[in-house]
């Protein structure tokens, strides 16, 4: 037994002897820093349509996407996944600032109006005992998708804020 630990030993010390007494080469290590291009082209319209009013009310707008933050809570919708949440939600907008909002089997008429000049805002109102007052902020146009950011607070405490992609009802 001894005889095998002294041979094992014997071995250990001559590899550590052959490395403290081998030359040492350096190592010389070529940095190569490869830069490539990408371009992506896409088409995101921050201007909308000459007639954004038309645009916007000549559809029906069915949630495509949805990523909603509701009292820090996550949620994540997309049409045709497993969750069918939104799957029956529209809404409509009329061109004298009325117009509908169904959800879950609901109607609810709504009344509404762009705010500002550069029409990227809308806020409206739907029409339920207690009225809920929705602002999408940030609108704009890709395609045929309407693309913004919604918030509402609903009967003063629940506080939502969502990134929302629409299309119109004739895509889906």
């Amino acid at each position: 037994m001894k005889k095998g630990f002294v041979s094992l030993s014997t071995i250990l010390l001559f590899f550590t002897f052959q490395l403290l007494t081998s030359s040492c080469e350096k190592e010389v290590i070529k940095e190569v820093q490869v830069t490539d291009t990408l371009i992506i082209k896409d088409t995101v319209l921050t201007d909308f349509p000459k007639d954004t009013l038309a645009f916007l009310t000549g559809r029906t707008w069915r949630i495509q996407e949805i990523r909603i933050l509701q009292n820090q809570q996550f949620y994540f919708y997309q049409y045709g996944g497993s969750d069918h949440t939104f799957d029956d939600e529209y809404i409509k907008f009329n061109t004298d600032g009325t117009g509908q909002y169904h959800a879950d089997g609901v109607n609810d008429n709504l009344v509404w109006a762009f705010k500002g000049d550069t029409k990227t805002k809308i806020e409206y109102t739907l029409n339920r005992t207690t009225p809920l007052v929705v602002n999408w902020e940030n609108m704009h146009y890709k395609k045929d998708s309407l693309i913004y950011s919604e918030y509402y607070i609903k009967n003063g405490t629940l506080k939502t804020q969502s990134a929302v992609v629409r299309i119109p009802e004739e895509s889906r």
